[in-house]
């Protein structure tokens, strides 16, 4: 059925009320919680209200600040600096740290190994402790097993590593295993909380899922994202932008994206956004974060074009 919502635009095929209702009673039968499950995501698990999604199941009354934008913020620091090329060496992630703190960019984005020399180069600049340190999980296909991505989180936590972007298992996705999806990300998420404990950081870890949506129907772009919400996800991202099947960010996923998620999480896009056009289109229909390795490129374009502000959603994390 074609859901008919004025907030989105064009309008998704999908009707996300069925969507909610066919994962509730997926994981309802898998957990025997009676209801969508809490980030524990097993028997027994506490219901997580439907209420969640309620402006999903009644769309026609949805409210329109779940796509309402909060005051201009700088497009720069939005941007997730992102180097995760196999051939990157230590010089070349140093530069990159030095980039983005220059710039005044959200995080660096960078593989695991990297994560270390990323923290310790940015704690040495000026104005480098504001950029984050972001590492990918079970990049870039998302198949590994719950246990190797939980190790790889807890370890790139243990490194400095302040947010991870992990790919959700998109074989289970597509094959309706709910439970095991939800499982998965709740690793990942259970592992940056113990990390951070660990740490003694005295802020969460954000951990952002990666959909990779160009492989994913709509109605399963739907069920990744609720899905990411129950596990406990502070994001849900796009793309890797490592599989060019898949392509990269449309805006009609990230529109999408976040009318699913509404106020109960972000959206990160990424893949494919090299321009400072490309990156505000992105920003004002529903992103909050833009995933990059064309940071520079972008904010040479906004003085080109004019005051690099913009619109973006919940800038809170």
């Amino acid at each position: 059925a074609k859901m008919e919502c004025e907030t989105l635009q064009p309008q998704v095929t999908v009707d996300c009320a069925r969507c909610v209702r066919l994962l509730n009673d997926a994981l309802s039968a898998s957990s025997g919680s009676g209801g969508i499950a809490s980030s524990g995501g097993g028997a027994g698990s506490r219901p997580l209200p439907l209420e969640l999604f309620g402006h999903l199941l009644s769309p026609q009354s949805a409210d329109n600040q779940l796509l309402s934008h909060d005051a201009p913020v700088s497009v720069a620091s939005t941007i997730d600096h992102t180097l995760l090329a196999p051939t990157a060496t230590s010089s070349e992630v140093e530069a990159l740290c030095g980039e983005a703190a220059a710039h005044g960019f959200a995080a660096v984005c960078v593989n695991g190994s990297h994560v270390a020399i990323s923290r310790t180069t940015l704690h040495s600049l000026p104005k480098g402790e504001r950029v984050k340190v972001a590492a990918v999980v079970g990049f870039p296909l998302g198949a590994m097993t719950s246990t190797s991505k939980a190790f790889e989180t807890t370890e790139a936590v243990a490194n400095g590593a302040d947010e991870i972007d992990m790919v959700i298992n998109i074989g289970a996705l597509r094959e309706k295993k709910y439970a095991y999806v939800l499982a998965d990300i709740a690793a990942v998420v259970n592992a940056a909380k113990t990390g951070a404990s660990q740490r003694g950081s005295a802020e969460s870890i954000i951990v952002k899922v990666i959909l990779e949506c160009g492989l994913l129907t709509e109605e399963e772009q739907v069920f990744g994202c609720m899905l990411s919400v129950c596990g406990g996800a502070q994001y849900v991202k796009t793309s890797t932008g490592f599989i060019p099947s898949a392509g990269g960010a449309k805006v009609s996923q990230v529109r999408l994206m976040k009318h699913v998620v509404g106020n109960h999480a972000l959206v990160k896009a990424s893949g494919g956004v090299g321009t400072y056009s490309a990156a505000q289109e992105m920003l004002n229909n529903g992103a909050s974060r833009i995933g990059t390795s064309k940071g520079l490129q972008i904010i040479a374009g906004s003085s080109a074009g004019g005051a690099a502000t913009t619109t973006a959603q919940g800038s809170t994390y």
